[in-house]
């Protein structure tokens, strides 16, 4: 079966390999959540520290 998965008793990873890896499951899902999660942090922190233009006075 093309694309199939290893439990993660079988892959034997131990640290970070454990829980980013292509070989399970849940590590490409861990991979997965953490680049949306950097992402997502990158837009809210450029949201929260974006300076406004101040509005321009009008004379009449």
């Amino acid at each position: 079966m093309a694309g199939g998965f290893l439990s993660e008793a079988e892959t034997g990873f131990t640290g970070m390999k454990y829980y980013f890896n292509s070989y399970t499951r849940r590590g490409r899902f861990n991979c997965v959540a953490a680049v949306y999660g950097t992402i997502i942090g990158a837009v809210v922190l450029r949201k929260m520290t974006k300076k406004k233009k101040p509005a321009e006075v009008k004379a009449n």
